[in-house]
């Protein structure tokens, strides 16, 4: 049953953070870090909308987009963890393994 044929979905109710997690949004420490990532955010979305293609393996913009953002930005902050992707669509955002030919 499609329950939203649309594609319109309403906005469900949105509650403030509670006690200890209040600083998510009255700390001005939190939203400085907020507006640092904002640049690296955009730097990323607009490289993969430059390079993401019908078929493609999900693995192989994940694997060619950090290099490419480095060699335009540098390394302002470290890197972390692998690149990820998931489907929003897919229940637990299915995230594919290395190796996985998922398109």
């Amino acid at each position: 049953m499609d329950v939203f044929p649309s594609g319109e979905f309403p906005e469900g109710e949105i509650q403030q953070h509670k006690d200890d997690n209040l600083w998510r949004i009255t700390s001005e420490e939190k939203r400085a870090l907020e507006r640092l990532e904002k640049p690296m955010y955009n730097s990323v979305r607009k490289c993969m909308k430059s390079i993401l293609k019908p078929g493609m393996l999900m693995t192989d913009p994940c694997e060619n987009t950090v290099p490419t953002v480095i060699s335009e930005n540098g390394v302002q902050a470290g890197i972390a963890f692998p690149t990820g992707c998931s489907l929003n669509w897919v229940a637990a955002h299915w995230t594919p393994n290395t190796g996985d030919e998922k398109k």
